[in-house]
């Protein structure tokens, strides 16, 4: 299959593919594009695993079964997750600060940004979901 260049279609290119559809009195158009592509799907699908690994490491380092305060309204910022309260306490988390406002025994960074592409929130248990990607459209 060729585009509208002539060029070949490549496997990650994007396109928009219409449906159109005829009732008694309208046209109907679906816009049933399909964009996928596979190295977002598995940075995104990395990023969630690491982060999920740090949370893990982060726990167990710390002697926690539960998080107190676990963060779930989707954020990027690993400064305040997985659990952070909104306290001059803060809370246990993937990037501890030297000015004190975590819960962190140690000031071992679990993750090495202190931002990620996707957002994520987490349960008490410490599993975290993925909310969005940062590949979203």
């Amino acid at each position: 299959m060729v585009n509208a260049d002539g060029h070949a279609w490549l496997p990650n290119d994007i396109y928009r593919v219409f449906v159109l559809i005829k009732t008694d009195d309208k046209w109907l158009i679906y816009d049933i594009t399909a964009v996928d592509n596979p190295a977002h799907t598995k940075a995104a699908a990395a990023e969630l695993a690491i982060v999920q690994a740090a949370v893990d490491s982060m726990m167990t380092e710390e002697g926690l079964s539960t998080l107190p305060d676990p963060v779930t309204m989707p954020t990027s910022n690993m400064m305040h997750f997985p659990d952070w309260e909104s306290s001059p306490n803060g809370g246990y988390v993937l990037i501890p600060t030297d000015a004190g406002n975590d819960k962190n025994t140690t000031d071992t960074d679990w993750i090495s940004t202190p931002t990620t592409t996707g957002t994520y929130w987490c349960t008490s248990t410490g599993t975290v979901k993925q909310a969005t990607t940062g590949y979203d459209n």
